[in-house]
């Protein structure tokens, strides 16, 4: 069980969000696991690295290539991205760079209620 004040967790903008409540339980699940609360779409990269397996050898080289370990260095993931990108093709879990600005990473992975639902029962 979880459990934290939800007006705590929030952001300024929780009182017009209508998603506010389902985000805030995300970014508390998400930290709870271990994962990135404050980016969603990182937290989701985390738990499908988790996944596959390659979340440990992810993380330590992230670190030998940025100096940084990867939990400090993830609330930085604008500054990152070539890192990301770059360990993730040295793993060999994708086959090589993509094209786009972001890596591929945070393109439709925002949390429908759904999603939500079902990623959280299987805890």
């Amino acid at each position: 069980m979880i459990l934290f004040n939800v007006d705590s967790k929030s952001t300024a903008d929780s009182k017009i969000n209508k998603e506010a409540i389902k985000d805030v339980f995300m970014k508390v699940f998400n930290d709870y696991l271990g994962y990135c609360g404050s980016i969603p779409f990182s937290a989701e990269f985390e738990r499908k690295l988790e996944e596959q397996g390659q979340y440990e050898a992810f993380q330590k080289k992230f670190e030998e290539k940025e100096g940084i370990s990867w939990k400090e260095g993830r609330e930085d993931y604008y500054f990152v991205q070539e890192a990301i990108v770059g360990t993730i093709v040295d793993l060999g879990i994708i086959d090589a760079e993509p094209s786009d600005s972001n890596g591929g990473f945070g393109d439709g992975l925002w949390w429908e209620g759904m999603d939500c639902c079902h990623l959280t029962a299987g805890y």
